[in-house]
Formats: structure tokens, C-alpha cells, sequence
């Protein structure tokens, strides 16, 4: 990927930041670091954290397995991941609501 388009995801991602951290705070959950990186084991890690069986991920998202998801996103950080988990959640929690 090329610094510009490096930069694009950045600035694309930081607009979603403020909501993924007050997700994130109404559960009492601390994000990961920026910095670190999606792998199989994290990503298991973080949807076992929220409740999400795998099986819904991959259903979700058309994914075989999260390596499928690293591939279509391989500068995708865990943050960003997370936040993105934390969106589903949410709707989740309003269907079940309703």
C-alpha cells in the first residue's frame, strides 16, 4: 500500500475513533493500541471478549476464516477491528431490544 493511500485508510479510520472509544467506555472496555496489528488469535481474542461466536463474524462478513478478513484489510489495525466489532454489538443489542 502506498503512503498516500496508507494515509487516506489513517484519516478514514480516526473519523470513526470518537465513537469505537465511547463504545468502547459505556462497556468498560479498553481498546488496543493503535499500533497493533490484526492477527487470527487477537481477533478471536477480542470477539470472545464481546460475545461474538466466530461463527457470526464469518457470516457477517462472507469470511472462511479471519485470515480472509487480513487479506481484504492487511493495514487494518486491531483498533480499528475492534471498533468496527463493537458497531456490530451494538446492533445486535438493538434487534435483540426490539
Amino acid at each position: 500500500m502506498s503512503d498516500v493511500h496508507e494515509a487516506q485508510l489513517r484519516f478514514a479510520l480516526n473519523l470513526d475513533k470518537p465513537r469505537w472509544q465511547e463504545m468502547a467506555r459505556e462497556r468498560g472496555i479498553r481498546l488496543p493500541a493503535w499500533s497493533a496489528r490484526c492477527t487470527a488469535a487477537r481477533m478471536e481474542r477480542w470477539l470472545r471478549r464481546l460475545g461474538i461466536p466466530a461463527k457470526m463474524f464469518y457470516e457477517w462478513g462472507h469470511f472462511r476464516s479471519f485470515v480472509d478478513f487480513i487479506k481484504l484489510n492487511p493495514q487494518w489495525p486491531l483498533y480499528a477491528f475492534v471498533g468496527l466489532m463493537l458497531e456490530y454489538k451494538c446492533q445486535l443489542e438493538e434487534l435483540d431490544a426490539n
